[in-house]
């Protein structure tokens, strides 16, 4: 009787992409071989470089060694990663007239987007410490976490998990928004990007698009760069006109919140002189 062959275990230390190739490419200078302008915000400099080489970490979706999750980070976001240049060369064919046709697909793809940053990370990783430090707490007794090694391990592990699971809601508390289209027609001021795409901007700029208080909140504006014509933008209300061109004074004031953080990398077909 012939063994059951046993699949190979996940390839790990790969160079994961953070931000994904197909979508970094929207962002490339067409008249430059496909290469973005990149600004390093910590260095405070600008360098050119190619999507295959910018917007990824070595083994960032790895679980643990030994781990045997059911579902890959990989299988988790294949389906989108795949079918997003394809609506985007639909988009643009079309000169966005039907955007709104695609409009699930972009929110969802938004929210992988999201759900993969860092700074998503970041976030569960925390929220994940605080529920262990709580849960162990309301039984009376000290926090002690495990060996420090593998206490990590675990927390990142959970918060992979974490993110496949919030890639799995789709469109999630984004389809409760009103979205607009704003276009970025003139080539010499393209739409950018940035390692941590969407922003929420308004009443709490500083806040993480997480919280359900924060996405209904009719002063919040959440930003999603689809690629260098057009930018997706969510408001709790109805907006006047689902698609425009983008003002210059109210594009150059959004493009100036990508340039505010410290760390991290902002993806541009062009070198954009106004970095504040």
């Amino acid at each position: 009787m012939p063994q059951a062959v046993k699949a190979a275990p996940p390839a790990r230390n790969r160079l994961d992409h953070i931000l994904p190739r197909s979508y970094l490419a929207g962002f490339t200078n067409p008249l430059k071989q496909g290469q973005l302008s990149v600004f390093d915000l910590r260095r405070r400099c600008w360098f050119e470089a190619s999507p295959a080489n910018v917007g990824a970490e070595k083994g960032f979706y790895d679980y643990s060694p030994g781990s045997l999750p059911d579902q890959t980070a990989d299988e988790a976001f294949s389906a989108l990663e795949s079918k997003f240049p394809v609506v985007r060369r639909e988009l643009i064919e079309s000169n966005f007239t039907a955007w709104a046709t695609h409009r699930e697909f972009l929110l969802e793809y938004a929210q992988m987007l999201r759900a993969r940053s860092r700074l998503f990370r970041a976030q569960a990783t925390t929220y994940t410490r605080q529920s262990i430090i709580g849960a162990v707490g309301l039984k009376g007794k000290p926090y002690i976490p495990e060996e420090q090694a593998d206490h990590e391990q675990r927390l990142r592990n959970m918060t992979i998990t974490q993110m496949r699971l919030e890639i799995a809601k789709g469109s999630g508390l984004f389809s409760k928004l009103h979205w607009c289209l704003r276009l970025t027609k003139d080539v010499s001021h393209p739409a950018i990007t940035a390692d941590a795409p969407v922003i929420a901007l308004g009443s709490s700029p500083e806040t993480p698009v997480l919280q359900e208080a924060v996405l209904l909140d009719a002063n919040s504006w959440i930003v999603f760069p689809v690629c260098r014509e057009a930018y997706l933008i969510g408001n709790a209300l109805p907006l006047e006109t689902e698609t425009e061109d983008f003002q210059p004074s109210g594009l150059v004031w959004l493009q100036e919140w990508y340039f505010k953080e410290k760390s991290g990398f902002v993806y541009s077909p062009l070198r954009t002189p106004r970095v504040p």
